[in-house]
């Protein structure tokens, strides 16, 4: 069986938090077999103030996803997740100096870079893959999060936003057969125009800006895109990283139907459970 890897040597990086703006530095260091993805709080020892990224742990999904206990919260781990997902890590410690990851370029674009900076090595365990016999799915109104059976695993997000630039449009991404680091991890995070009041009066987004974010407009995008269809592979990307917060290595076929982080961790809370029986 395949063995578990985390990172060969730690790693830094600094920002802005994307919807608190503050100035945020996050350290990377090995994991331990079987440990998981933690985050913990910079100063305090390891343990103390950690919690493990798992969806049984998620505290709040409007507009991102945020983990935590008693003990500490950390915001906006999607991006991050993606990558490390995306990247084959399965055990790593995150050590962060403020409550929310920094946005950096509102993708998974430097967090790839910074996985590949500190290279790979292997653990004395075996990955731990969780294969469906039946479809796990839920829903809410006209949204749905479906993993389903599959001898390929996949992700799939449809995103309908009718009457705007984006209108109709869907993303697949296929692990085994594309470039997470090329096809997905660029697409940034976006947001209208028409929503910026809103936003604005409910302290969000406050270290965002043209560079790491895309700004859906009346009549078209606020800057080139990166990627084409470069929204519904942005909501591919927050889609694998809410669903690696099952805490296993995935063998189905995940869609998504207009969803949010919401629906997102709802279905990878039961994948979590459900794999914690298998």
């Amino acid at each position: 069986m395949a063995k578990q890897i985390t990172i060969e040597k730690s790693a830094l990086i600094s920002g802005l938090g994307l919807h608190t703006g503050c100035s945020v530095s996050v350290r990377l260091e090995p994991g331990l077999p079987g440990e998981g993805i933690v985050f913990s709080r910079e100063g305090c020892p390891f343990g103390e103030c950690s919690v493990r990224a798992l969806a049984s742990n998620v505290t709040e999904t409007a507009r991102r996803t945020v983990i935590g206990n008693d003990r500490i919260s950390v915001s906006t781990v999607e991006h991050f997740m993606a990558a490390a997902y995306s990247s084959g890590i399965h055990s790593l410690r995150v050590f962060i100096d403020a409550v929310e990851m920094p946005v950096l370029d509102g993708c998974s674009k430097e967090w790839m870079r910074l996985f590949e900076e500190a290279g790979k090595k292997e653990l004395d365990a075996s990955v731990s893959v969780l294969e469906l016999s039946k479809p796990v799915v839920v829903i809410s109104g006209d949204a749905a999060a479906i993993a389903a059976p599959a001898d390929v695993s996949s992700f799939t997000y449809v995103i309908d936003y009718p009457g705007t630039v984006i209108g109709s449009d869907a993303c697949t991404f296929i692990p085994s057969k594309m470039s997470f680091a090329k096809e997905i991890a660029p697409a940034r995070t976006f947001g209208f125009y028409k929503e910026i009041e809103y936003i604005k009066a409910n302290n969000l987004a406050k270290g965002c800006d043209l560079s790491n974010a895309l700004v859906i407009m009346d009549d078209g995008y606020s800057s080139d895109l990166r990627v084409p269809s470069e929204p519904a592979r942005h909501k591919c990307l927050d889609l694998i990283g809410d669903a690696a917060l099952c805490g296993f290595e995935l063998k189905a076929s995940v869609t998504a139907i207009r969803s949010g982080h919401s629906l997102n961790t709802r279905l990878a809370a039961l994948l979590e459970k459900l794999g914690e029986f298998n």
